[in-house]
């Protein structure tokens, strides 16, 4: 009876090996290497790790079929991003490009302002996302490591072409000119014909004219003596953008100082007399314009120069995928 006790119990302690050899292999096998970069390796559990659980949740919630191929693409998705991080890395290096322990710490204050952190409930938050603060720190490190390169070599290079930022502008915002660019005016408009003569029309622009310049009004002037339908108004246009009037009135009123009014205009039929009331001026709209496509230019230069130096850190490098 003891005997069989023996047996089986060595029979159990025997599986029990068995079990746990089986295991640690299996746990060798997950953490197995995905890729070389350059001599450096990825393994299985880091790529993992680079994986949010919420996504693989979401995954594991596929039928099987789809499951594997999904999986299958996100885990090539996702080494790829982690050989580009790694190949940015080491060109850091390579460039002697280091990021030190007071980066790292003004970085996580940074971020713990921001997001009104203390550093219990920063502890708190990592652990739900399964890190600990020395992971957390070699990420980041590894992030402002990336960002330094990139930075130095890449971005700092970027130069925008002024020329083009105009050749925008004028594109996107034709309406949008230096300077005065809408005028509130005041007109009287003075008919020759059947009541009074080209010559008669001068005469009596010019004496209302100087009794404005003498401190009369041109707006109950207007609405005495201007036969155009805004004399009921007392000649009020409102404002008049640059290109939507007669040229000659237009001419004559962006040429005026606030409060100016023009010489008497001879135009077809009729003398006018223009008066600028006030101006809008359209510098800091175009500054502004200028400033959100020279952004547009400068990020669009970024990628394409950003695009090319990663494939040819890419091409020269020595990349061995062992992902499936």
């Amino acid at each position: 009876m003891i005997i069989k006790r023996l047996i089986t119990l060595f029979l159990a302690l025997g599986l029990v090996i068995s079990f746990c050899k089986s295991s640690i292999a299996s746990r060798r096998l997950l953490d197995r290497i995905v890729a070389v970069v350059n001599g450096e390796v990825i393994t299985w559990s880091e790529l993992r790790k680079l994986i949010p659980a919420q996504m693989l949740d979401s995954i594991e919630q596929l039928p099987a079929e789809k499951r594997d191929k999904a999986i299958n693409l996100l885990e090539s998705e996702s080494l790829d991003k982690m050989i580009r991080v790694k190949l940015q890395v080491q060109e850091a290096k390579r460039l002697k490009l280091s990021v030190g322990d007071a980066e790292v710490d003004a970085a996580i204050n940074d971020i713990k302002a921001k997001y009104g952190l203390n550093d219990e409930e920063l502890l708190k938050t990592l652990k739900g996302q399964k890190l600990t603060l020395k992971q957390y720190r070699s990420n980041l490190r590894e992030q402002l490591t990336v960002s330094r390169v990139v930075n130095d070599v890449v971005k700092s290079k970027v130069i925008v072409d002024e020329e083009e930022v105009n050749k925008k502008l004028k594109e996107q915002y034709p309406e949008l000119v230096p300077g005065k660019s809408e005028a509130r005016l005041r007109l009287i408009c003075l008919k020759h014909g059947e009541e009074r003569t080209k010559q008669e029309a001068m005469m009596l622009a010019d004496e209302i004219k100087k009794r404005c310049e003498a401190g009369e009004n041109f707006e109950e002037l207007a609405k005495i003596y201007s036969s155009d339908p805004s004399a009921e108004s007392g000649g009020d246009l409102g404002f008049v953008r640059r290109g939507t009037i007669l040229p000659e009135i237009e001419n004559a009123a962006f040429s005026l100082d606030e409060g100016g009014i023009s010489e008497p205009l001879s135009i077809d039929d009729a003398v006018w007399l223009i008066m600028a009331e006030s101006f809008k001026d359209q510098t800091s709209e175009i500054y502004a314009k200028k400033e959100i496509i020279r952004n547009q230019l400068r990020e669009s230069a970024f990628k394409r120069r950003y695009s090319t130096w990663l494939a040819r850190l890419k091409g020269k490098a020595d990349i061995e995928i062992k992902l499936n």
